[in-house]
């Protein structure tokens, strides 16, 4: 496993040991995960990714399909470039504090793309989470540029 550098893995709802143990490959470069099972938690839930609890040393690339639940602590993922995240419905971002993911604490990132999923009449909703995004990314010394894709029921609009 010690020059593994890409995994698309499913998982149920990942816990700690899972990151702990995709964060301890030293080769890992691309990481792609799916969630396939969501048991919504509460924001104190998800894990905390830091420099030292899930290092992840080397990853440049992370997709985190699915309701991604996951925070980002000061010198995570340090050298991050691209990042994915499909982060769910307006209902859950609101009850779980979502749009707190610490993305200003990754230091190399230069490009994210996130997904959104709303209904038509929750449009002030979503644009009220990408002014919190958009703020999270402004205090992020990279100043990585963000793709906000959102899913309605219509289907996909790129902004």
């Amino acid at each position: 496993l010690s020059c593994l550098s890409y995994i698309v893995i499913v998982l149920n709802t990942p816990g700690e040991e899972d990151l702990h143990v995709l964060g301890c490959l030293p080769s890992l470069r691309h990481l792609n995960m799916d969630v396939c099972r969501h048991t919504p938690r509460q924001r104190q839930a998800w894990p905390v990714i830091g420099a030292t609890s899930y290092p992840f040393r080397c990853l440049t690339e992370l997709r985190y399909v699915q309701h991604a639940e996951v925070v980002f602590a000061l010198g995570a993922m340090q050298k991050l470039q691209i990042l994915e995240l499909h982060l769910g419905t307006p209902d859950t971002l609101h009850q779980s504090g979502y749009f707190d993911l610490g993305l200003e604490n990754l230091s190399s990132l230069q490009q994210i793309t996130i997904m959104l999923s709303f209904s038509k009449d929750r449009m002030g909703e979503m644009e009220a989470a990408e002014a919190t995004l958009r703020k999270a990314l402004d205090m992020n010394p990279n100043k990585p540029m963000l793709n906000k894709v959102t899913q309605s029921t219509i289907g996909h609009r790129i902004f």
